[in-house]
């Protein structure tokens, strides 16, 4: 039987990374990129992701930047910087990619070309960067580290920087939607309105101070135009943007959702409804695995949908800001990037609902759900999840439930073979002998001898009589179960042993053999027995014994068979009998 733990071996060689502590089904699949990533975390540390749709984008602690397709294939890898790289942004058409350096440096350069490709020196660390979202045409971009520099493509292609804030410390995070830049700084999250050129809000940091910036970096995320989320350390916002009615303008910001938290968060993303928000966390425990959340934000309060622990490889020596969180939302796909490793999570498929029920041997549920569901799994089919089943059910000695699930599975001739090896094996063959099929499938000859053979050496010559007039006999050797039951029949006298070897010869078209042991058995089915196969000649030889077992019935047949047993013949076998007499008389009547 198969252990719950082993399922996971029939879906892939991925490493599957699943919670263990959610008692509720998890929402998300986890699974470990490997190929060139493996490579790469071997020989340098990551220190930022960015995802698209056709791409995963890495950069390194040695200033590396590798383009990868999401198996972690590698296309193409850059090294534009010397030192560690922050932060990595792509563009909205997925044609460009910027990065920063705390060597000074930001690098552009195209995905499919590369006549727009430029290093800009800052001669300062540059700790974050985002493009413009209309990248591809405005070629604008804005970097952050102790000022918020808006870089933009001047006249004649002049490159124009502007310093849209500075002074209120080092800038880690920054996110562009529409003509709102959003960014984090040691005072805050501001918000910066390109169309009217000036700061149109600032909300106050108000977690502990001792969640250092450096620690417990701020994530930001764009939900629409009107909406920025913020997670900082133990604080959870959803920020509004309220627009005058009778203008476009900016009217005001306002928090609908201010949530304390009791773990840290660093990472955010949204989720499938509009309320609901992964997040990427630390407990506030012992435990250092990153934990991811999936939540409904109320206006003061989180409702958790799912809580899974993941285990991130030396997740012991990371700190909270080495970890990075981004994802692909039309897909559905989230990635976990640590500086050693690299986690994608997928919603759950059928599959995994179905093996999530496997593994907490809740098997009947899962084959409601296969009958059911108008969608049909990969792996686990209703064949493979019932003979699971029907393994539990045998290991825990649930004989005759594990027989009534064979006959309602669809089993091959392998399965059932192996099944009824294993009751023969345990002495419960009497549990499954109904179930077992003599058409589709069709077993090996030897099965079926392996089970009349069990049957007739314990005895149960009742169960034995019953599958050989059941099962059709060309499914196993007559001659052996015929010796067999000559065997058994010489270490005593047996009615039924006798009628099951009558049976035997009947089947092997030795009728009068057959005849013989109705005869000795004194059985009245030896006349329908006479009449069927006409054996006339085997009633000629024995009619005085067939007159006493049943005197009318005999003559009755003889009568009615005269063309077969003439008159003349059978008078002279009786003569000298007082059965003659009787004869002739219902003769001539």
């Amino acid at each position: 039987m198969a252990e719950a733990s082993e399922y996971a071996e029939d879906i892939e060689d991925e490493e599957e990374e699943e919670s263990d502590y959610a008692e509720a089904e998890p929402v998300l699949a986890y699974s470990r990129i490997k190929n060139d990533v493996v490579g790469i975390i071997e020989n340098d540390s990551v220190s930022c992701i960015k995802a698209d749709r056709k791409f995963l984008i890495i950069g390194t602690h040695w200033g590396r930047i590798h383009v990868m397709d999401h198996d972690g294939n590698k296309i193409l890898t850059k090294e534009p910087h010397e030192l560690t790289v922050n932060d990595l942004t792509i563009d909205f058409k997925e044609e460009y990619v910027a990065s920063c350096s705390d060597d000074g440096k930001v690098s552009v350069f195209g995905l499919f070309e590369s006549e727009h490709d430029q290093i800009i020196e800052f001669n300062r660390p540059i700790k974050s960067i985002e493009l413009a979202p209309n990248f591809f045409q405005t070629f604008s971009f804005v970097t952050g580290d102790t000022k918020l520099v808006l870089v933009e493509r001047g006249f004649m292609g002049r490159r124009k920087t502007t310093i849209l804030h500075q002074g209120e410390g080092i800038i880690r995070n920054i996110k562009w939607c529409n003509d709102l830049i959003a960014w984090s700084n040691e005072k805050g999250v501001k918000i910066y309105c390109l169309a009217e050129s000036k700061i149109i809000s600032f909300i106050a940091k108000d977690h502990e101070p001792s969640l250092r910036d450096e620690l417990y970096r701020c994530s930001l995320l764009w939900q629409d135009k009107d909406s920025l989320i913020i997670g900082w350390a133990d604080r959870f916002k959803v920020c509004k943007i309220i627009r005058s009615k009778s203008s476009a303008l900016i009217s005001h910001i306002e928090i609908t959702s201010l949530v304390k938290t009791d773990f840290y968060i660093v990472g955010l993303a949204p989720f499938k409804d509009q309320n609901q928000f992964l997040l990427l966390c630390y407990e506030k425990t012992e435990d250092t695995r990153p934990h991811i959340r999936v939540a409904q934000a109320s206006p003061d309060s989180f409702i958790e949908i799912s809580f899974d622990a993941i285990t991130i490889k030396e997740y012991q020596n990371n700190r909270p800001f080495e970890y990075r969180l981004d994802y692909i939302l039309n897909e559905g796909s989230y990635f976990i990037l640590s500086p050693k490793d690299l986690i994608k999570a997928t919603p759950r498929s059928f599959d995994d609902h179905i093996k999530w029920l496997m593994e907490r041997l809740n098997f009947e549920q899962a084959l409601e759900d296969i009958k059911t569901s108008p969608e049909s799994p990969k792996v686990f089919t209703y064949q493979v999840v019932g003979l699971n089943f029907i393994d539990y059910l045998i290991s825990v000695k649930e004989y005759k439930e594990a027989a009534d699930w064979c006959s309602r599975v669809t089993l091959s001739e392998k399965n059932w073979e192996e099944k009824i090896l294993i009751f023969a094996k345990e002495s419960k063959l009497k549990d499954i002998f109904e179930k077992i099929p003599s058409s589709n499938p069709v077993l090996s000859p030897e099965i079926y001898e392996k089970v009349l053979n069990e049957f007739l050496r314990s005895g149960d010559f009742e169960i034995f009589k019953y599958l050989i007039k059941k099962w059709p006999c060309d499914i196993y050797g007559l001659d052996c179960v015929t010796q067999a039951i000559a065997t058994y029949g010489n270490k005593g006298k047996n009615k039924i042993l006798d009628e099951c070897l009558a049976l035997m010869y009947e089947y092997q078209k030795m009728f009068d053999k057959a005849f013989e042991i109705y005869i000795n058995l004194q059985d009245q089915a030896v006349f329908d027995f006479l009449l069927k196969h006409e054996l006339f000649e085997c009633a000629y030889k024995n009619l005085i014994e067939l007159i006493s077992l049943n005197k009318e019935k005999a003559i009755d047949i003889l009568v009615e068979n005269v063309e077969k047993l003439p008159v003349k013949r059978v008078a002279e076998r009786l003569n000298k009998n007082k059965l003659y007499l009787h004869y002739v008389s219902k003769f001539l009547n």
